[in-house]
C-alpha cells in the first residue's frame, strides 16, 4: 500500500510537469505576461512609451521538498501555474493591463492532512496613466478564487482594488507606493500598503522591491547582476501568505479555511533564450512556515509550524 501511494504521488508530479510543457503552447495561441502576484499586480515603472505592447504567456513548476511538521508527520508541496497578461495601449498616456492566472498547489502529508489539491484563479485589470515624464498613476481591481476541488466555487471567491503612484527619479531609479483593499475568507477586509522600487545602483546591478513570483506569489526584494545580454543572476527573499477554502474534517462540515505562509530565500538564473522567450531556474529555502486551519466561520481549529524546506523550480515566458 505504501509503495502504491509513493508511485501515485510521483505519477501526479510527473503529470504536473507535463502540464507545464503542454500549457505553454496552448496558451500561446491567445496570450502573454502572467500576473506577478496572487494579489493585485501593481506597476513598478512608468507606462511604456512603446506604441505596441507584447502579450506574454508564462508557466512554472516548483517543488517544496519534504519537511517535518511540528504537530507530527511531514509535508511537501508541488506547485504549477500558468498565466497570461495582455496590455493594451488605449492612448499615448493610458495603458490597460489585464491578466489571468491559474495555479495548482498539490500538498502531500505523511499522515492525513487538512487539505490536498488547492486550485486558484485570479483575474485582474489595472489602468496606468502617464502624467508626465516623471509621474504615473495606476488603479484597478481583481477577483480571485482559491479552494479545494471538493468545495463550492463561490465559497472561495475574494476581491478588491488598488490605487497608487510611481515616480521616475532618473533613468536608473524609479519608486512608488500604493494602497489596496482586499477581502479575505472568513476575515475582515484588509488594507495593504505596497512599496515598489527599481534601482540600478551600479553598472550591471539592479535592486527591485515589490510583488514577485518565486514558487508561489508574494512580496519581496531581489538583487540581480547582468552577466551578459543573455544571462542574469539574482538572489532575494519573498514572503507569501495564502488562504483558501477547504472541505473540512467530516461530512457534516460546511467547509473551512486553510492558510499557508512562509518566507523563501533564493538564488536564481535567468536566460534570455531569444528576444521573445525567457527561461528561469531557482533554488532556495522556505523558512518560517506555518499551517493554519479554521472552521467555516473563521475560528481557529489548529495551527502548526513546519521546518525549513528546500525549494527548486523552473519558469518560462513567451512574448508575442
Amino acid at each position: 500500500m505504501k509503495n502504491t501511494t509513493v508511485i501515485n504521488k510521483w505519477a501526479c508530479r510527473f503529470a504536473l510537469a507535463g502540464l507545464s510543457l503542454i500549457a505553454l503552447p496552448v496558451l500561446a495561441q491567445d496570450t502573454q505576461n502572467a500576473s506577478s502576484s496572487e494579489g493585485i499586480p501593481a506597476p513598478d515603472s512608468q507606462a511604456s512609451d512603446d506604441k505596441s505592447l507584447p502579450t506574454t504567456v508564462s508557466t512554472g513548476l516548483s517543488e517544496q521538498f519534504n519537511t517535518g511538521v511540528a504537530t507530527g508527520g511531514t509535508m511537501s508541496v508541488t506547485r504549477f501555474n500558468a498565466g497570461v497578461a495582455m496590455p493594451t495601449r488605449l492612448t499615448d498616456t493610458l495603458v490597460l493591463s489585464t491578466s489571468f492566472r491559474f495555479g495548482l498547489d498539490s500538498y502531500w502529508f505523511r499522515n492525513d492532512g487538512p487539505w490536498h489539491n488547492v486550485y486558484g484563479y485570479t483575474l485582474s485589470s489595472i489602468l496606468q496613466a502617464k502624467v508626465n515624464d516623471k509621474w504615473s498613476v495606476y488603479g484597478g481591481g481583481m477577483v480571485r478564487q482559491n479552494g479545494e476541488a471538493s468545495t463550492k466555487f463561490k465559497d472561495g471567491i475574494t476581491g478588491g482594488g488598488i490605487a497608487g503612484v510611481n515616480y521616475k527619479y532618473s533613468d536608473t531609479l524609479s519608486f512608488g507606493g500604493g494602497l489596496g483593499i482586499m477581502s479575505q475568507l472568513e476575515e475582515h477586509a484588509t488594507v495593504l500598503p505596497l512599496l515598489t522600487a527599481n534601482w540600478k545602483f551600479a553598472e550591471d546591478w539592479t535592486l527591485k522591491l515589490g510583488l514577485s513570483d518565486v514558487a508561489s506569489t508574494g512580496y519581496g526584494l531581489r538583487v540581480s547582476y547582468d552577466l551578459s545580454k543573455d544571462w542574469q543572476f539574482g538572489a532575494g527573499l519573498q514572503h507569501q501568505k495564502s488562504r483558501f477554502r477547504i472541505k473540512g474534517y467530516d461530512s457534516s462540515s460546511s467547509g473551512g479555511v486553510g492558510q499557508d505562509q512562509s518566507t523563501t530565500l533564493y538564488a536564481d538564473a535567468l536566460w534570455h533564450a531569444t528576444d521573445k522567450m525567457d527561461l528561469n531556474g531557482f533554488i532556495g529555502l522556505a523558512t518560517g512556515g506555518n499551517l493554519r486551519v479554521e472552521n467555516a466561520t473563521g475560528t481557529e481549529l489548529g495551527s502548526s509550524d513546519y521546518n525549513t524546506a528546500a525549494v527548486i523550480g523552473v519558469k518560462a515566458s513567451i512574448r508575442f
